[in-house]
């Protein structure tokens, strides 16, 4: 789930599919994705040129993945984010500088707090997490779409296809 001042959306994956919802549109669109959740993070951006929001926290290896993406790490001391004593690191990046809350005693995620850099007034994203439950019972069904009640099925344009409109528009305005 993502929500901004632009509206609340829903991503689901079900490693054949992956559907978005834009709950304030009353908006969907669900395409072909026959991928693992590391190959949807990949393929959005491939195809379709974006990635969900803190779409990385949901990677099989997400500190593999921050090691790799990171420019720089330092290490800024503990402090308590919701009751849990954390490391606090500050990660600078090619698009954003974040810093991230992990548990003393059970490196889980607590706190995240990403600073856009390309964005005018450089915009933030805060994340808290809580409640972590290391063994939900978890069925296919959780990740099954149901189109929302009277929602609108639109396509989702990849990334050639937007190109290629820019460009017979280009020609159409000369």
């Amino acid at each position: 789930d993502s929500s901004s001042k632009d509206g609340v959306r829903h991503f689901y994956a079900d490693g054949r599919n992956l559907s978005l919802v834009d709950v304030t549109k009353n908006l969907y669109s669900t395409v072909p994705m026959h991928t693992s959740i590391d190959g949807v993070v990949a393929e959005l951006d491939r195809k379709y040129g974006f990635t969900p929001p803190l779409a990385e926290i949901a990677l099989s290896n997400v500190y593999q993945d921050i090691h790799e993406k990171a420019q720089g790490v330092s290490y800024l001391g503990q402090a308590t984010a919701g009751g849990v004593t954390c490391h606090r690191l500050a990660l600078s990046g090619k698009a954003a500088n974040t810093e991230l809350w992990v548990g003393v005693s059970d490196q889980l995620p607590r706190r995240l707090i990403a600073t856009v850099k390309d964005q005018p007034g450089k915009p933030q994203i805060k994340v808290e997490f809580s409640d972590w439950n290391l063994a939900a019972k978890v069925t296919d069904k959780d990740f099954t779409f149901v189109p929302p009640q009277g929602a609108q099925k639109i396509s989702m344009i990849t990334t050639a296809e937007t190109e290629a409109a820019q460009k017979t528009n280009k020609v159409t305005q000369n």
